[in-house]
Formats: C-alpha cells, structure tokens, sequence
C-alpha cells in the first residue's frame, strides 16, 4: 500500500494519512508502515471499509 492509496481509501489528502495509517495499524488491517507497508487482514479491512461506509 502506498500513502497516496491509503489517502484514498480514507478520503483524505496526504496530510491527513498518517492518521489514517495509525487506525489502520490499530486495527491489525496493517502491519508495519515504514519501510514498506504491508496489509495483513483483508477481512478486517473489508469490515472497516464497510463501516466507514455507513458512516
């Protein structure tokens, strides 16, 4: 995942991204950010995507 594609995913620029990471990292949907971040947990990403949806 790049920032850009995170920034996307939670509808926010660039600047807001490194909270987004931190929720994402809270929630085990990412594991490590830096140097190269990984997702880990489809389903929880699935979920979460569903959340925010309603949201």
């Amino acid at each position: 995942m790049t920032q850009t594609f995170i920034a996307q995913l939670s509808n926010a620029g660039k600047a807001r991204t490194n909270e987004a990471i931190k929720e994402l990292l809270e929630l085990d949907i990412l594991a490590r950010w830096k140097p190269k971040c990984r997702l880990i947990h489809l389903g929880h990403l699935t979920h979460y995507l569903k959340q925010e949806i309603r949201s």
